[in-house]
C-alpha cells in the first residue's frame, strides 16, 4: 500500500442501479473438516452468492458425483431470507436429510427472465460421510438466492427487440449475471440468443437465425464497442441492417463508458448510414417510449370531456355525458366512452370531427391504442366478456383473448407504447402483462401473469415509460402510487407528501409529469412538489 505519491483522478463510477464492469464478489468460506449436516447446508446457500468458477465454492460442499451432476443453470429462486428455515428431517450415522423451507418471492430462468412465484419453497438436501466430513450427495437442481443476495449477484438490463411492425424496439428485461467476459459481451450474446419464451411470441430479432458473436466485444479506450459477428449479416438489406444496428446500440448504450458502436462482420466494419461507427443515441427513431407527439393530460368533469394544451378544442365536440376519454399519440383519433341508458356506449373518429357511435354494452373500459391504431377495450354484456378493437375507420372486431383476463371482470386495460404489451387490472384488484401479439395485421392478447403479487387493490393503471407502469395499490398506512417493472422484479413506491386525499387513478407519459386523482376527484400533478390541477375523473395521456 503506497503511502505518498501523486493522487489520480480514477475511473468514474456509474450511478446506482447502472450497468457497468465494476464488480463487488462475495467470497463466502469453502467447506472444511468438522462442520455438522446442517452447517454444511448453511454454508453451500451461502456459497451460492459466487459463481466464480462455475460455483467451485458451492460445489466443495457437495460429494464428488454430486458436484459433476449438480446442475445450476437450471434457473434460480429467490426467497425471504428472514424466514429461511433448515430442519433435520432424517438423520443416522451414515446418512442425514436436511429440509430447507422459506417463503419463495420469484424465479429467474437462464435467460434472465424473472417471473413473480409466490409460496412456499422446500428443498431437501440428503448428506453423507465422505473422507474428513459431510457433504451433500444429492440435491435439486438450479440456485437458491435470498432476495439480499439478488442485487449481489445480478444486475437489471434491457435487450431490445424489434416489434411486430418494425418499427419500434421494445425492451426486456434481463438479470445479468457478473460475467468475466464484460458486460457489453454479456448482453450482445444474449441479444443474439433471442428474446426469452415470455415476450418472443410478440417481437423479433433483425438478425439472421443463426448470427451469432465472433470473440468478445472490447470497448476501446475512446469507449467504442466493436461488436463483431458471423457472416450472415452480409445478405441483410439496408432496412434490416438498420433495425439491427438500433438494437445494438440500445442495449449497448446501458453499459458504462460506452459511447459507441462499431459493427463489424467476420472481422470487417460494416458501414451503416454514413459510417461504421454509431453514436449511442442513435437510433431515436426507434424509441420504444417516445413523448406523445400531442402531449396533452385529457379527464372528464361534469360528463364533458376536457384536455390540456392542444387537446382540448378537438375534444369538446364529443357526445355527453362522457365517462372516459382517450386520444391516440399523434393526435388524430379520439375515443371516449358515454353512459347510457342501458349501459355505455364506445364513440371513437377523427380528432375536431363528430365522434361516431361504433358498439354499446353493459360496460366499456376506458379506451386505449394499439400499435396500428386501433382503439381497444374490453366490454362486458348478458354476463360475456369480449376484447374489442376499432378501427380508424370504424370496422369492429374481436380480439382473441387468455380466459385468464376475460374469466374476472377486467376494470382496466392499456397497452404498451411500442404496442408489444398489455397491463390489466382484473375484478379482483390484481396486475397482470401479458403479451399484444400482431399477427396479419390482427392484435390478440396472450400470456397473461400476475406481477407484484404484493400488490393488492390495484385501481389505476398507465405505463409510465418502455417497460415501467404505475398504479395505485392498497398499503398499511392508506392507498399508495406504485411504480413496478412490467415483470414485477422491482417495486418501487412513489411519494406522495402533500396531496390531500386517496390516490385511486393514475395517468403517466414518458417525459410528463405524472398525475393522480384521489378519491374526491381532485387531480394532482408531480412537478418537483405535488400540485392540484383541478377536478376531474379518467385523467390519461395521449397516446
Amino acid at each position: 500500500m503506497p503511502s505518498g505519491g501523486v493522487v489520480h483522478v480514477g475511473r468514474a463510477l456509474p450511478a446506482a442501479g447502472g450497468l457497468s464492469d465494476v464488480d463487488v464478489h462475495s467470497l463466502p468460506p469453502p467447506w472444511q473438516p468438522g462442520l455438522a449436516p446442517k452447517d454444511v447446508v448453511d454454508g453451500f446457500l451461502r456459497a451460492l452468492v459466487n459463481d466464480d468458477d462455475d460455483y467451485s465454492i458451492a460445489r466443495s460442499y457437495l460429494t464428488t458425483s454430486a458436484a459433476a451432476k449438480w446442475r445450476p443453470a437450471a434457473g434460480v429462486t429467490t426467497y425471504e431470507d428472514d424466514a429461511l428455515r433448515t430442519e433435520q428431517t432424517a438423520a443416522s450415522t451414515t446418512a442425514h436429510t436436511i429440509t430447507v423451507t422459506a417463503p419463495r418471492i420469484g424465479q429467474i430462468d437462464a435467460h434472465g427472465d424473472y417471473a413473480a412465484a409466490p409460496g412456499t419453497l422446500t428443498a431437501s438436501y440428503a448428506l453423507v460421510r465422505e473422507g474428513t466430513g459431510w457433504r451433500i450427495a444429492r440435491l435439486p437442481d438450479g440456485v437458491l438466492l435470498s432476495a439480499l443476495d439478488v442485487p449481489r449477484f445480478f444486475r437489471t438490463a434491457d435487450l431490445y427487440f424489434l416489434n411486430s411492425t418494425g418499427t419500434s424496439l421494445v425492451p426486456e428485461q434481463v438479470l445479468v449475471q457478473n460475467s468475466p467476459r464484460g458486460a457489453a459481451t454479456a448482453l450482445i450474446s444474449l441479444l443474439l440468443a433471442g428474446p426469452g419464451r415470455a415476450l418472443a411470441p410478440a417481437v423479433h430479432s433483425a438478425a439472421p437465425p443463426g448470427t451469432s458473436l465472433v470473440g468478445n466485444v472490447p470497448v476501446d479506450a475512446a469507449g467504442v464497442a466493436d461488436v463483431n459477428v458471423s457472416n450472415g449479416l452480409r445478405l441483410v438489406s439496408r432496412r434490416t441492417l438498420s433495425a439491427f444496428s438500433a438494437q445494438l446500440v440500445w442495449t449497448l448504450r446501458q453499459v458504462s463508458g460506452v459511447t459507441a458502436v462499431r459493427l463489424l462482420v467476420d472481422g470487417a466494419p460494416v458501414p451503416v448510414g454514413a459510417s461504421a461507427r454509431q453514436p449511442v443515441r442513435a437510433w431515436p427513431q426507434f424509441d420504444p417510449a417516445p413523448r406523445p407527439a400531442s402531449p396533452s393530460l385529457l379527464w372528464v368533469s361534469g360528463g364533458r370531456p376536457h384536455g390540456s394544451g392542444d387537446g382540448a378544442p378537438a375534444l369538446h365536440s364529443a357526445l355527453v355525458p362522457v365517462l372516459s376519454v382517450a386520444r391516440s399519440g399523434d393526435g388524430h383519433t379520439v375515443a371516449a366512452v358515454q353512459g347510457t341508458r342501458a349501459g355505455m356506449r364506445l364513440v371513437t373518429g377523427r380528432a375536431g370531427a363528430p365522434l361516431r357511435a361504433r358498439l354499446t354494452a353493459t360496460t366499456v373500459t376506458t379506451p386505449t391504442f394499439d400499435a396500428m391504431g386501433d382503439v381497444v377495450v374490453v366490454t362486458t354484456s348478458a354476463g360475456r366478456r369480449r376484447v374489442v378493437a376499432v378501427t380508424p375507420s370504424g370496422a369492429v372486431r374481436d380480439v382473441p383473448a387468455d380466459t385468464s383476463i376475460l374469466r374476472s371482470a377486467v376494470t382496466e386495460l392499456r397497452l404498451s407504447h411500442d404496442g408489444a404489451r398489455a397491463a390489466v387490472v382484473d375484478g379482483a384488484g390484481r396486475l397482470l402483462v401479458g403479451l399484444a401479439e400482431t399477427q396479419r395485421g390482427q392484435l390478440a392478447l396472450s400470456g397473461f401473469r400476475v406481477v407484484a403479487p404484493a400488490l393488492q387493490a390495484v385501481a389505476g393503471l398507465s405505463w409510465s415509460g418502455a417497460d415501467s407502469i404505475v398504479v395505485t395499490a392498497a398499503g398499511p398506512g392508506g392507498r399508495q402510487v406504485v411504480e413496478t417493472d412490467s415483470d414485477g422484479y422491482s417495486l418501487r413506491t412513489i411519494p406522495t407528501d402533500g396531496v390531500h386525499g386517496q390516490p385511486v387513478a393514475v395517468a403517466a407519459a414518458p417525459g410528463l409529469p405524472l398525475v393522480i386523482r384521489t378519491a374526491d376527484g381532485r387531480m394532482w400533478a408531480e412537478l418537483g412538489t405535488w400540485h392540484r390541477l383541478s377536478t376531474g375523473n379518467a385523467p390519461v395521456y395521449s397516446g
